[in-house]
């Protein structure tokens, strides 16, 4: 399934456009050949990420308006939410991914694309990725030393707190380690509209969970649960109407947790 265009340095896999050097990823059936499954109705899709964030947002009764998604990549989230919510904004600072990007969700009207890091500056700031692998990279400081191994591109940072959204229902954020500062930038966005937020956290990351979970909680917010193994979800405290609801919002998450042990740990450590 997987035709390198050799030209762009793109591949085309069941309809999606993806960079060339991904099409490892996508033989050894990795992320995105998952979301490549997808137009074929495989069951990746109704336990996958998109199919969760729709579930949570029916569970809490809230209004699907906006959409944020933070470390957008190809657009696999945003193309799936694109029926379910009413605006989606993608974020997006890999230069080569956002070509896919761009293309990958060009049917959708509702959908929006900037070529920028979400950070708590705005100001330029450099991309360190693998060549290999687009799902790996991090956002540092002008001129901060890079391994050997990774591709620097030059890439634009600003914060959610600079864009004025009517409403935001709901951000999702993925971004390789930069979770924090992202938040850090979104404080009164945050403040102002209460989202659910849908966060990455790597594996043995002890500060960042604890930056992560000190923050939401001084914001007012619970922990709901995990998905997958990495990605956990808070909710506003006044967007919950009793305990019952919140119980219930943890047990769709642990039915679609693959890593039950450290939703229970998480969940154990705040609530």
């Amino acid at each position: 399934n997987c035709v390198e265009m050799t030209q762009s340095k793109k591949i085309k896999s069941n309809g999606w456009l993806l960079c060339a050097s991904d099409c490892k990823r996508v033989k050894h059936g990795m992320q995105i050949s998952v979301m490549t499954q997808w137009d074929f109705g495989s069951p990746f899709f109704y336990f996958g990420l998109p199919e969760y964030i729709k579930q949570i947002s029916h569970h809490f009764d809230l209004p699907t308006r906006t959409f944020i998604d933070i470390g957008a990549s190809y657009g696999l989230v945003a193309k799936s939410l694109a029926f379910v919510f009413d605006n989606i904004y993608c974020f997006e600072p890999n230069p080569n991914v956002f070509k896919c990007l761009i293309q990958n969700v060009s049917a959708h009207t509702n959908i929006t694309c900037t070529r920028r890091g979400v950070s708590n500056e705005s100001k330029p700031a450099m991309l360190h990725h693998l060549p290999h692998n687009s799902g790996i990279g991090a956002i540092v400081d002008m001129g901060e030393a890079t391994n050997d191994h990774h591709t620097t591109s030059l890439i634009d940072t600003i914060t959610l707190d600079r864009l004025s959204f009517k409403h935001v229902d709901y951000i999702k954020i993925d971004t390789e380690g930069h979770e924090f500062k992202v938040l850090k930038g979104s404080k009164l966005t945050i403040q102002r509209h209460k989202p659910i937020i849908t966060c990455e956290i790597e594996p043995g990351d002890g500060l960042q969970t604890a930056n992560i979970f000190d923050f939401l909680y001084g914001q007012g917010y619970h922990f709901v649960g995990v998905f997958g193994a990495n990605d956990y979800t808070f909710i506003h405290n006044d967007k919950v109407k009793d305990a019952r609801q919140l119980f219930m919002g943890r047990k769709i998450s642990a039915c679609h947790s693959s890593n039950g042990h450290s939703a229970g740990a998480a969940k154990n450590r705040r609530v």
